[in-house]
């Protein structure tokens, strides 16, 4: 995995020979967004992109089922979701300075809401379907289970 590193006024990169996963955050450098090295993974609304981000993998199936396209619209979805929530909470708090951050935060929203659809995640999925060889087997143990509950 390739990580960026501030350097003197430039972004150089180094490879992390640890083989973490991209998606374990734990792992992330302090300084691991290439777009703008001074953001850091330790603010409030970071944590939450890192929850939702969590959240629609595991709604996708779990991390062995979601490529990397998929990983990418996944942080992008999250990313947008969490400036929405950030948006309309501060804009909750202080008030609206104008029409037009009304108009930005609506945008916003309906950006992210889009985003979110176009995974595919239908609204309160929560857990993935399991497959037919799981429902079989979860079937087979509660038959099992069910005759020695019974004899007691």
């Amino acid at each position: 995995m390739i990580h960026p590193s501030a350097g003197n006024r430039r972004v150089t990169f180094r490879v992390d020979q640890t083989g973490n996963s991209p998606t374990d955050m734990s792992a992330m450098p302090h300084r691991s967004s290439p777009v703008s090295p001074q953001l850091d993974g330790r603010t409030l609304i970071a944590r939450r992109q890192r929850t939702l981000v969590n959240a629609f993998i595991l709604a996708l199936g779990g991390l062995d089922r979601v490529s990397a396209v998929q990983m990418a619209d996944i942080k992008r979805a999250a990313e947008l979701v969490a400036l929405a929530e950030a948006t309309r909470s501060r804009i909750m708090r202080a008030g609206a300075t104008g029409p037009g951050e009304l108009t930005a935060l609506i945008r916003l929203e309906g950006t992210a809401n889009r985003a979110q659809r176009a995974l595919g995640i239908k609204p309160g999925a929560s857990a993935p379907m399991p497959t037919l060889a799981e429902h079989l087997a979860s079937r087979a143990m509660r038959a099992i289970e069910r005759p020695s509950s019974e004899a007691e």
